[in-house]
């Protein structure tokens, strides 16, 4: 860095007259700021504010000049206004504040560059990604940030984390190491699952413990797969999709938003229509049905007519949708997401109905933030919750057999995660 010596005419004016303290209730802003400020950014500057304070002085113009005219010593602020906004919004009745004297070109010119200039600047990827990973907020919006930060950057962030298998075929072998039984809670870092049954509203609200999640994603078992039969013997579709209604009842008012991955079957074409048809009777609204294209996937033993080779998604909301999307944000405020998830079909070991972990972390992007609570009705063998555990979110997930739990308690422990069995919060027992 070079300066300039004694007796060299500096290159750059100190336009700062004065700092100190600015009351908000005197602070005018300026009739020709520009930026608005969306809904994330508001949250995020205040998890900030909230977390650390203000550590930089937002910019008052003193408008001296005779060339203000009417506006003559009018003290204008032109730049900080959402600091300001959202410390007279807190309570706040002072703030820091530098002092300038600008003409009106001046103003003008500081108006229009002032940000656009800070957002010129490029990214060093290594230490961006140093950044990232050292830093935590229990903000859930500067987690959001945060995380459409590492995306526009193309810094895959906690997605390094393994994705263990599940291990199916030693599910009684587990089953011994962690000795689960029905009604047993158990955490893992910020992921929770319970072994019990989702038709149980008590069981839910035990898992939930009045946590409001943002979305269920969830595959649940479905008419017309050979592994469920066990589940509705004699049972038609409609009393099949009946017994599924009171899982997406107790979901309702437990998250915002439902995904539902179910798929048609040979002989069964109605699975899409009668999952709709039964959630709209505990206030779910159908906001969109999407497709699961299962790439590179075709049934054995098809010879003679079209093969399934898709699932469908079937996205509900209790509300009017999503407003917020980090992965519309990666992509660019106007993009859009297609209906079609081509994902390949990768059957895990020995288990018959699985779904691929990239099209969960698809999901959890488009319907979720760092830091949200994702509830899983039907966990299985744990897909979900590796998936948030990946993605920053908080799991929540209920799996009504005890082996199946203990292969999802070992998936968690081996992406280095300290398993715990927990009764009212408290940890009462850690297998090895």
């Amino acid at each position: 860095m070079t300066g300039t010596g004694k007796g060299q005419r500096k290159v750059y004016r100190n336009r700062i007259v004065r700092t100190g303290q600015a009351r908000i209730a005197d602070i005018l802003f300026s009739e020709l700021n520009w930026r608005i400020h969306p809904k994330l950014q508001q949250e995020a500057l205040h998890g900030v504010l909230e977390e650390i304070g203000f550590v930089q002085d937002v910019l008052i113009n003193l408008r001296t000049s005779p060339e203000w005219g009417a506006n003559q010593n009018v003290e204008t602020l032109v730049d900080g206004h959402l600091r300001v906004l959202l410390a007279d919004k807190h309570g706040e009745e002072f703030l820091p504040a530098g002092y300038v004297d600008l003409t009106p070109d001046e103003e003008r010119k500081v108006l229009l560059t002032l940000d656009p200039l800070a957002a010129m600047a490029a990214a060093d990827k290594e230490k961006l990604d140093g950044l990232l990973r050292e830093v935590s907020s229990e903000s859930a919006a500067v987690q959001a940030m945060l995380a459409e930060i590492a995306e526009k950057e193309g810094i895959r962030l906690g997605r390094e984390l393994p994705a263990p298998e599940a291990q199916i075929d030693r599910a009684a072998e587990l089953q011994e190491k962690w000795q689960v039984t029905t009604g047993s809670v158990w955490e893992a870092g910020e992921q929770r699952l319970i072994c019990g049954d989702c038709t149980d509203r008590a069981t839910v609200e035990r898992l939930m413990r009045g946590e409001k999640g943002q979305v269920s994603i969830t595959s649940p078992p479905y008419p017309g797969v050979t592994m469920w039969e066990e589940i509705w013997p004699g049972m038609s579709i409609e009393q099949c999709h009946e017994w599924l209604g009171q899982v997406w009842g107790n979901c309702y008012g437990c998250v915002d938003d439902m995904i539902i991955n179910i798929a048609d079957t040979e002989g069964n074409e109605w699975n899409d229509y009668l999952c709709a048809k039964i959630a709209a009777r505990f206030g779910w609204r159908l906001i969109r049905r999407a497709i699961w294209y299962k790439s590179g996937f075709l049934p054995a033993g098809i010879t003679d007519k079209l093969a399934l080779a898709h699932e469908f998604i079937l996205w509900f909301s209790s509300g009017s949708g999503f407003s917020d999307s980090e992965y519309i944000r990666a992509k660019g405020q106007h993009s859009l997401i297609s209906t079609v998830f081509a994902v390949p079909f990768e059957r895990e070991r020995l288990h018959k109905s699985p779904y691929p972990i990239e099209l969960v972390e698809q999901w959890l992007q488009i319907w979720s933030r760092k830091g949200d609570i994702v509830l899983d009705p039907f966990l299985g063998s744990g897909t979900t919750l590796v998936a948030c555990q990946r993605l920053g979110r908080r799991g929540r997930g209920v799996e009504i057999h005890p082996p199946y739990v203990a292969v999802c308690c070992q998936r968690l422990q081996d992406m280095g995660l300290e398993v715990k069995r927990v009764e009212d919060g408290h940890s009462i027992t850690s297998p090895p």
